[in-house]
């Protein structure tokens, strides 16, 4: 409630300050009896003009007689960038009236452009590797536009021409061209290249391992000629080299000598021997180098050694096999019991008396 008592009085002064102002200004018209000055604002290209009426004893001022704003007079137009077939033209002019400070004393103008004169065309027909077109000449400027563009034929090639021979190692060269187009046309002439052919190795020689020498196949291209060291193998870590049996050795009928033999090896190099009689008859000979004798006569022992990469040595050795007295008298004793045998068994049938008279010789 305060507070709407409060605005009221505030109103209230508001409407009371008013009234005493008109009352002070309507009494002061009252009292003044103007006398009024004209003065002539002339119009200007860009604003109007009007006549201003102030009063020489109060001040007081009003503005009548509006006159709107001449507007700029134009000279002829002057072009400074003619105009062409793209691009437009420049020109101006200026107001003869006012001066350059002035808004709007120089007008800006565009000439439009004029177009191109385009001529009937050139026709270019589609080759092989070059496409088609017509291209259009402007008369006026010489611009050229292209238009119905065709795309280009295809080549026709003929057979390929070998123009360098590949090698086994090198690349070679081929050719072909296009029956059609021009030697000059883009892509007449059409190029690959021919793979090398690479080696044509062929095994020829086989070089055997030796003492601390790698063994190897030499192989050699049928083409080329070159030759290549290949399939290595391990060199040999030695060899045998010899066998010795010694002087003739001479056994006793059923008795047993032995032999032994002197090999001659390489170290760490693994070998083998064996022992054969050329006449077993006579004598006979086991794995062990063991002779038996077999009959009176003599034989020829051969020694024979191989080692692990297969080479061989051998030795002989004679055998002389002989008869004791002991073996003499076994013989006799033999011969004389066949004997007794044949003639006892002729006179006398079945009665074994070469039997008995064999025990004489025992």
């Amino acid at each position: 409630m305060k507070k709407i008592t409060k605005v009221l009085s505030v109103f209230l002064s508001v409407l009371m300050a008013m009234s005493v102002f008109v009352s002070a200004v309507s009494a002061e018209e009252a009292e003044c009896t103007h006398e009024y000055v004209e003065e002539t604002i002339a119009a200007t290209c860009v604003e109007g003009g009007f006549t201003r009426y102030t009063c020489s004893l109060c001040g007081d001022s009003y503005e009548g007689d509006a006159v709107e704003a001449l507007g700029h007079t134009y000279g002829s137009w002057i072009i400074t960038k003619d105009e062409t077939c793209a691009e437009d033209g420049v020109k101006y002019r200026e107001c003869s009236v006012c001066d350059s400070s002035v808004s709007g004393h120089i007008e800006i103008g565009f000439v439009k452009a004029i177009g191109h004169d385009w001529d009937d065309g050139v026709v270019t027909e589609a080759t092989c590797g070059q496409k088609g077109s017509t291209v259009y000449t402007c008369r006026n400027c010489g611009a050229q536009e292209i238009k119905d563009e065709k795309p280009a034929l295809a080549h026709t090639y003929g057979e390929w021409v070998v123009v360098t021979e590949p090698t086994c190692t090198e690349s070679g060269l081929k050719e072909r061209t296009c029956s059609l187009c021009a030697e000059t046309a883009e892509g007449h002439t059409q190029s690959e290249v021919i793979s090398a052919t690479g080696h044509d190795m062929q095994a020829k020689t086989v070089v055997p391992p030796e003492y601390k020498m790698q063994g190897y196949t030499i192989y050699e291209c049928s083409k080329c000629g070159i030759t290549e060291n290949r399939d290595f193998t391990p060199a040999l870590k030695g060899r045998v080299h010899s066998v010795e049996l010694g002087e003739k050795i001479v056994v006793n009928y059923e008795e047993v000598a032995e032999l032994n033999p002197v090999i001659d090896v390489d170290e760490d190099v693994a070998y083998s021997y064996s022992f054969r009689s050329d006449a077993e008859n006579v004598a006979t000979v086991d794995e062990d180098g063991n002779i038996i004798g077999k009959g009176m006569g003599k034989t020829v022992i051969t020694c024979t050694v191989v080692d692990e990469y297969g080479n061989t040595e051998t030795d002989t050795v004679e055998v002389q096999v002989k008869f004791t007295m002991a073996n003499w008298m076994t013989i006799i004793r033999q011969v004389l019991q066949a004997a007794i045998d044949i003639v006892i068994g002729g006179l006398f049938g079945d009665v074994d008396f070469g039997g008995f008279l064999g025990g004489l010789f025992k």
